[in-house]
């Protein structure tokens, strides 16, 4: 079942008769690597696209709590356009200022690869809405794909998808 975590014990068939002690219980997660953060004092209070066939417009007005700081909307939030195509985000913060980034896995391996990093910010973002270009690779395929956005208190350009934040935001979105 997709993001699902499992105990997996294992163990070897030395014969048909003999086998070695069980080994475990091993972790193994069936989804994109999972995240926290132990503080929601910022977050992303809008999201929103302009130039693209199917525009963000998220919302929200103060933390979502209960979430330790990770959302995952790409059941509802969706942002589509062409490939060699630029769509234009603007993001909202709440709380302090913070670094952002976002990540497309572009080869939908359930890994946000450094390279598929498509935005960043290149100072700590603060009231004022920050804007930044989304660009489709050219010769993409049709399909959806996992987007992740993150908001780090302690980054000015976020450089990793999947580590725990002690203040900021997740959200998973699809592309």
């Amino acid at each position: 079942t997709p993001e699902t975590g499992y105990y997996v014990w294992v163990r070897s068939a030395c014969s048909s008769t003999e086998n070695s002690e069980w080994v475990g219980p091993i972790f193994a997660y069936t989804g994109y690597c999972p995240v926290t953060s132990t503080s929601q004092a910022t977050w992303f209070s809008g999201i929103n696209s302009s130039g693209a066939v199917t525009n963000l417009n998220y919302s929200s007005p103060t933390a979502t709590t209960g979430t330790n700081g990770y959302q995952n909307l790409s059941a509802t939030q969706k942002l589509a356009n062409y490939a060699g195509s630029t769509a234009n985000v603007t993001f909202a913060l709440g709380g302090a200022t913070a670094g952002i980034s976002v990540w497309v896995d572009w080869n939908n391996d359930l890994v946000f690869d450094t390279t598929e990093r498509v935005h960043t910010s290149s100072a700590y973002v603060g009231t004022t809405p920050h804007t930044g270009a989304v660009a489709v690779p050219a010769g993409t395929a049709v399909g959806e794909y996992r987007m992740r956005m993150v908001v780090n208190y302690n980054s000015t350009a976020p450089n990793d998808a999947c580590v725990n934040l002690t203040r900021g935001d997740y959200i998973d979105m699809t592309f």
